[in-house]
């Protein structure tokens, strides 16, 4: 039996065999389609760019240099606004301009149409003209100038103390006038090394006259040298000589600090006795600032006939004053540029005289000068 069915077991797998050779074998995954030769790549997938704004202004339009501008239309419209600072240099009167007027937008006028381009500091606006011209009032004028200790005035007082002079003489072509109380005088640089002077009392009748003159000059730096001489005229009854004087003198300093060291000789007339005396004179200036001077004049007057002498000492404050300028119609405005035009002299004098019967001292005594100086400035 075991015979029969291993017979029908190989008659029955004989077929299967057969069918299980016939059958397609099981279908694996299709293979990747191979390109044709001619065929295009297939590209690659694109870097996702950034999203550009809704508006964007060209590189150019931003980053290149703008110029403020007026164009003045032939139509007679001026319009404010910028324009390229290439086409400012480039541009010539007929071409077209690119032009961006203020809160408009951009436009190309052509030459036909504009009449002219400026900036606007150029600008005929009559209020920008009032704007300007009010500045001009209000901002000082700047002086280059400076003085021997850096002020930035001349001390036209340099050549004068209260009222001995200094070794320090007045420019050619300078001068000054000055009101002492009742005594008028003026001064005058005939060269940069004489100065004349003349002065009365009263100009009529002549109650007293004085004329003189100075010669002065620098030898060394910061030592200057002068001498001169004055007479002393009454006009009451004819010119007669009261006095005459013959000085010399040294100045250590220059025109802002300096000390005077003089003497000579002072003769009286037949009418003041006859006698003489010998005056020995220190003074010296200290300048403060650009319009303030300390000055002291101090002099000991030795008489030749007798032993008493008289001495004056005096201290003042000088000030340097400037001039007035007229600016839009009345308005006016104190100089700080330029060479001061006046001198105020403010101070006391006390005399020691001699035979005073028993009184030491006389004083204070009021001193007062006013000096206006004209002719060139020191620059």
């Amino acid at each position: 039996m075991w015979k029969i069915g291993a017979l029908l077991l190989v008659g029955l797998g004989l077929p299967l065999v057969a069918w299980a050779q016939e059958a397609p074998p099981p279908k694996d995954p299709p293979p990747a389609e191979t390109p044709a030769k001619d065929a295009p790549e297939p590209e690659a997938p694109a870097a996702e760019a950034p999203a550009a704004p809704a508006t964007q202004t060209p590189a150019a339009a931003t980053s290149a240099p703008t110029t403020q501008v007026e164009v003045e239309l032939n139509n007679g419209i001026t319009l404010k606004g910028v324009i390229l600072t290439s086409d400012a240099i480039s541009w010539a009167p007929g071409k077209p301009l690119l032009f961006t007027p203020d809160n408009g937008a951009q436009t190309t006028l052509t030459g036909a149409q504009i009449k002219a381009v400026r900036t606007k500091t150029a600008s005929s606006d009559k209020t920008d003209e009032a704007i300007q011209k009010i500045a001009a009032v209000l901002t000082p004028e700047v002086s280059s100038y400076r003085s021997p200790g850096g002020f930035g005035y001349a001390n036209v007082g340099k050549s004068r103390h209260l009222y001995a002079p200094s070794g320090i003489g007045l420019k050619e072509g300078q001068g000054y006038f000055s009101q002492k109380w009742i005594f008028s005088s003026v001064a005058y640089g005939v060269t940069d090394n004489l100065t004349l002077l003349a002065g009365t009392f009263t100009f009529f009748p002549p109650a007293l006259t004085i004329a003189g003159g100075k010669v002065s000059g620098e030898i060394a730096d910061g030592i200057h040298i002068a001498a001169g001489g004055e007479v002393f005229m009454t006009g009451m009854d004819g010119f007669d000589l009261l006095a005459k004087v013959g000085f010399g003198g040294i100045t250590f300093g220059h025109d802002d600090r300096q000390i005077t060291l003089s003497s000579g000789y002072m003769g009286l007339g037949d009418q003041m006795g006859g006698d003489g005396a010998i005056p020995v004179i220190v003074a010296g200036q200290w300048r403060l600032t650009n319009r303030s001077v300390l000055v002291t004049e101090n002099w000991l007057v030795l008489p030749t006939e007798y032993d008493d002498q008289l001495v004056i000492l005096s201290a003042a404050y000088r000030l340097l004053g400037g001039r007035a300028d007229t600016r839009m119609s009345s308005s006016k405005r104190w100089t700080t540029a330029g060479d001061p035009k006046y001198t105020w002299d403010f101070g006391f004098l006390f005399f020691a005289p001699p035979d005073s019967e028993g009184v030491e001292v006389f004083g204070p005594i009021p001193w007062i000068d006013f000096a206006w100086a004209f002719g060139k400035p020191d620059r």
